[in-house]
């Protein structure tokens, strides 16, 4: 399998088909992740939560390949992703790039940089124009309102 096609299965096994056991067949025991939590992720059990938490907010209906290059093990892609919030139906576009190192068809090493800031204002969950309110120098509050 190239690595084009690790990464197709992966967006469409785990993320849109929510097949859990992606991760177990997909990711190595001492795979490093980076650029989804505060802290590196090693393995599939610490990948898990983040996983689990953030398909608890969205359905993933589609995730495109935009562009990639690839480089001996690596794979670099930027891709668009479309949500369903489960709360309420709405649909939410928005883009990241990820790099990985691909080894006999598995996830060895990834780092990531999703636009998690306009997934999480379109769930509502940050104020609107959250990076207008941030640029101001204003500090994000529960009372924080739209800039």
């Amino acid at each position: 399998m190239n690595k084009l096609s690790v990464l197709e299965t992966w967006f469409q096994d785990l993320w849109i088909e929510e097949k859990l056991d992606t991760i177990d067949k997909m990711l190595q025991p001492s795979t490093r992740v980076e650029g989804l939590r505060e802290t590196p992720q090693v393995g599939p059990e610490e990948f898990k939560p983040f996983v689990t938490a953030l398909l608890a907010h969205v359905r993933v209906r589609k995730v495109e390949i935009k562009h990639s290059f690839e480089d001996g093990d690596w794979i670099t892609a930027l891709i668009a992703m479309t949500h369903e919030a489960r709360s309420s139906g709405k649909t939410i576009y928005h883009t990241g790039q990820v790099l990985a190192r691909i080894e006999d068809g598995k996830i060895v090493e990834g780092y990531n940089h999703i636009d998690f800031l306009t997934l999480f204002e379109a769930l509502g969950l940050l104020p609107e124009a959250t990076l207008s309110i941030c640029l101001q120098g204003k500090s994000l509050t529960a009372e924080t309102p739209s800039a």
